[in-house]
Formats: C-alpha cells, structure tokens, sequence
C-alpha cells in the first residue's frame, strides 16, 4: 500500500467531525499502532456524508452504505498511521473521547469549527415561529467539563 499523508487541512476536517458524530477505533489485532474513522449521518444527510468520503477518498476502499431500517448512511476509512495523531488528542489514558481543556482553547480554526457545526450543529428551535434564532453544538457533554472552569 501507498504511504498516504494527512494534510492539514485533511487534519482540521478529522478534528471538526471527531468533535461532532464521528468516531475512531484503534486496530487491536495488529502490532503497529493504526487507527480508522468511522462516519454515519441520518438519510437526510446524504450528501454531507458523499462529500466526507470525497475529502477522505484516499482513505476509503468502498462507497457509502445505506441501511434501509436504520435510514443512515455510513462508512469507515482504512486503518493507517496517519490516524495516530488524531488519537493522541482525541483518547484519554482509558481510551475514552475526550479532549484537553489546552487544545480547545487554543487550536480551533475555521474548518474546524465548520465541520464541527456541519457534523453536529444545528438550530436552536426548527419552529419557525419561535421568536429566538440561533445556532447550537450538540456536545452531549463531552465539553461540559471544559466550560465549567
């Protein structure tokens, strides 16, 4: 297999999907230390999730997967070293999600908070007589430790 590199603007769109749906799985049956991404949307995101797998198209082996009784779509990417990286920031010393209080306070950028948004943002109410507009992230938590200091 070709040696691939993980750009970094490629590095930045992992971060933004990793902060919002997006998971990462280590490859425990091997001796090298390789990582993968996976990516599931709902049906209505179907082209959200063909323009991931056209930025990580070095990546990937297959097109996206439609399951019918879930109505999601999803893929995952190859396991590689590039990966490794993204785990360092994105895996505690239990190898649990979680991110450091220093890195978000110091490196978001534009594309990751565009694909963070993107991934797991949304509108504060879909009422369109509700008098407040806004948008929102939906952490779920993960972040609420960071917020609180």
């Amino acid at each position: 297999m070709e040696e691939k590199y993980l750009n970094e603007e490629l590095l930045q769109t992992s971060i933004g999907v990793l902060l919002g749906d997006c998971s990462i799985q280590k490859n425990k049956s091997k001796s090298s230390e390789k990582y993968r991404l996976k990516f599931l949307q709902g049906e209505k995101h179907k082209e959200y999730i063909y323009h991931l797998h056209e930025r990580y198209k070095d990546y990937v082996i297959s097109q996206p997967f439609y399951d019918k009784k879930r109505k999601t779509y999803s893929f995952q990417t190859i396991f590689h070293s590039d990966f490794k990286v993204l785990s360092s920031i994105f895996h505690n010393s239990e190898y649990q999600k979680s991110i450091g209080e220093y890195f978000m306070k110091n490196n978001i950028s534009p594309i990751i908070l565009a694909y963070w948004f993107m991934d797991d943002g949304g509108l504060l109410s879909y009422n369109k007589d509700y008098p407040r507009k806004g948008l929102v992230f939906n952490t779920h938590g993960f972040l609420a430790s960071l917020l609180m200091k």
